[in-house]
């Protein structure tokens, strides 16, 4: 593994995506809690160092989806492979933003809030994402349209890292 080429090694044994590229060797090594979205069209989305990252699968082709200032992370594709769901502090705090896959079309999804918003993900027709929120206190449970309306709290109970890391069934 490494050498002159882009590439991406993912080991199922250990849940670790190990990414090479521009003749360097391995760069970055992405660690189960970081979950890589290895699901649709031969590409990986995931965050090292502060940036969310697309790749092909096979290696080349390594792209920072959107490539903006902030410190961007969780990145999920959509359903369909059109849209890539992030979190970003680029707005002051951590929020929710969508952009399409080659990076352009960036929406700011959940603003106007005093918490923070992580760990999103879609739900398996693309018509809602969920979230956790905190706002120093507790960890909540949040769902909303796929454009950013209709925020509905999901969860009432529990302290700080208690309701975290929603993920929707297949079904």
């Amino acid at each position: 593994y490494g050498g002159a080429h882009e590439g991406v090694a993912v080991n199922s044994a250990t849940s670790r995506v190990y990414v090479s590229h521009q003749g360097a060797d391995v760069v970055s090594v992405i660690e189960d809690r970081v979950a890589p979205d290895l699901q649709i069209r031969g590409r990986i989305a995931f965050y090292s160092g502060g940036a969310s990252y697309s790749i092909n699968v096979d290696g080349p082709n390594l792209v920072q989806v959107p490539n903006h200032a902030g410190d961007d992370g969780w990145p999920r594709w959509s359903p369909d492979g059109t849209q890539i769901l992030f979190r970003s502090n680029r707005a002051g705090s951590n929020d929710i933003f969508v952009t399409n896959s080659d990076g352009s079309g960036l929406i700011h999804l959940t603003s106007g809030y005093v918490g923070h918003d992580d760990r999103p993900t879609w739900s398996p027709d693309g018509s809602k994402i969920t979230f956790d929120y905190s706002d120093n206190l507790t960890h909540q449970i949040y769902s909303e349209n796929a454009d950013g309306s209709g925020r509905t709290q999901l969860t009432f109970v529990g302290g700080w890292n208690s309701n975290t890391s929603p993920v929707w069934s297949p079904d």
